[in-house]
């Protein structure tokens, strides 16, 4: 894909009861977590609660991978390759709270030349608390969900154009599956990174049909031209 390649804005609606659920539940935040106003201004890089829906952002990529840093030090390269390039086709990144193979992936955008945008899309501060995971520096924008870790699983998917895993176990592998089954986005995975490329793989035998979004390959070089194509394609027949 042309580095200066954009796909069209408009996108398709999200179901109005989830969106309802989702908006009562869900907050902005700036970067030092403290909440944002109601009403902010025309110039604020951050959008007010219940003003988000997915047909109001720009095309954004989901990177799911191990939060765990000791697991995501041997894919950092792979990461930060990836990171450059989805800054360079101008999109934006979607992720968790930047920590593990988000750290690499953000790292990796801000290297390149970027119009996009860096967003965080956290769980319930408590269910954070309770597995250790905190909440690192690089987003442009924060969703503070109030949802639990599997439910802000599905809410990031929605909410992206494309879902890229590089790591993971089962939570990636909720995430692909709410990706090819619910919201029919791309996916792209890096095998023998993580339980989650062996459990998708089996699951293919079964669900044959998935393989039309579905795309293995063994490092980011290898998967990520095809992949921002297919993201490119899909946009495009949505808008």
């Amino acid at each position: 894909m042309p580095a200066a390649y954009r796909p069209a804005r408009s996108r398709r609606g999200i179901p109005t009861p989830a969106r309802q659920a989702l908006h009562t539940q869900s907050s902005w935040v700036s970067r030092n977590g403290s909440p944002q106003p109601s009403h902010t201004s025309p110039s604020d890089a951050r959008l007010p609660c219940g003003a988000v829906t997915r047909q109001d952002l720009h095309v954004q990529i989901f990177v799911s991978g191990t939060w765990n840093p000791e697991k995501a030090r041997p894919y950092s390269a792979q990461a930060v390759e990836l990171g450059v390039r989805i800054a360079t086709a101008g999109l934006d990144l979607a992720c968790g709270p930047g920590t593990g193979i988000a750290r690499y992936v953000i790292d990796g955008f801000r290297q390149a030349p970027a119009a996009g945008k860096v967003r965080y899309y956290l769980p319930r501060e408590a269910d954070m608390r309770a597995v250790g995971e905190t909440v690192m520096p690089g987003a442009d924008e924060i969703e503070q969900t109030g949802l639990d870790y599997p439910m802000r699983n599905l809410l990031q998917v929605k909410r992206s154009d494309g879902l890229f895993v590089l790591t993971g176990g089962d939570g990636a592998l909720e995430e692909v599956i709410a990706a090819v089954v619910d919201y029919r986005v791309p996916v792209a995975i890096v095998t023998g990174a993580g339980t989650v490329a062996t459990a998708v793989t089996a699951l293919l035998d079964v669900y044959p049909a998935w393989r039309a979004l579905v795309d293995f390959g063994p490092d980011v070089t290898s998967l990520i031209d095809p992949f921002l194509t297919r993201v490119g394609l899909a946009s495009a027949s949505r808008g």
